[in-house]
């Protein structure tokens, strides 16, 4: 009984301590990193200029504004392929990304002009960053992020046009490789809008005029796979972009 009253963990050496201390400084840096990346990890919450509409398992749609000469502070976005929408035509955004190891200054970039329907495709990388508005306009869109899509997927970024006038009624595809394809479509005004069904799930965005942009709360939805929408429009060629996400091949 006395030897079971002294019986518990065996105690370690110092040499033992010495190689599990070794191995937990191997492997915590590289957890936090991946926590860091991983768009699935604890966010910081955004500034009020992100507002999410869509959260599900395969999209986290934003809907953001930065108003006419606005500064926002530095905030997080995670490692994830995101798909910008462009909702108006805005002047110069300034991003100033916090300095890279051994630099002392921010990394500036000058965002151009954007224009009405025109999108970007920008590769998985987490970025923290301050932004301010240039412009004497709010610049308005949404962010997309494709939670499904490999961190590697894209190597570099993929800028889709704004469409020219005079605009042609149908559907043309913008873009398509494996696991992604955006649609362009425009329908006449006051008729039923058809959008097809796919067995590829959608985010389909409308394409605002000024005036709804304004007023409309919801510009974006959520089409499942099989789905047929019919959209009521009442404006001549009413437009929309559909982003469209392609199963992976066995």
């Amino acid at each position: 009984m006395r030897a079971m009253a002294h019986m518990g963990a065996p105690r370690l050496d110092s040499e033992t301590w010495a190689r599990k201390a070794a191995s937990l400084a191997r492997v915590i840096p590289a957890v936090l990193l991946l926590s860091m990346a991983s768009p699935a990890s604890s966010q910081q919450p955004l500034p009020p200029n992100y507002k999410t509409v869509l959260d599900n398992a395969d999209v986290l749609v934003q809907r953001v504004h930065y108003g006419p000469h606005e500064f926002i502070p530095p905030h997080d976005h995670y490692a994830v392929v995101t798909v910008l929408v462009y909702l108006n035509d805005s002047g110069v955004v300034e991003l100033a990304h916090e300095p890279k190891p051994g630099d002392t200054e921010p990394d500036v970039v000058k965002r151009p002009p954007t224009h009405t329907g025109a999108f970007r495709i920008g590769p998985a990388a987490f970025e923290r960053h301050s932004v301010r508005n240039l412009g004497d306009v709010p610049s308005d869109f949404f962010r997309v992020e494709l939670k499904q899509l490999p961190l590697d997927w894209l190597k570099d970024q993929v800028r889709g046009p704004a469409p020219t006038p005079p605009l042609h009624d149908g559907v043309s595809t913008e873009y398509t490789d494996a696991r992604l394809r955006i649609d362009r479509i425009i329908c006449k005004a006051a008729t039923a809008c058809s959008i097809d069904a796919d067995p590829a799930p959608s985010v389909l965005i409308t394409i605002p005029t000024p005036d709804e942009l304004a007023k409309e709360p919801h510009l974006e939805r959520w089409v499942q796979p099989g789905e047929h929408v019919v959209i009521t429009t009442s404006r001549d060629h009413a437009q929309y972009l559909r982003i469209l996400l392609l199963p992976a091949k066995p």
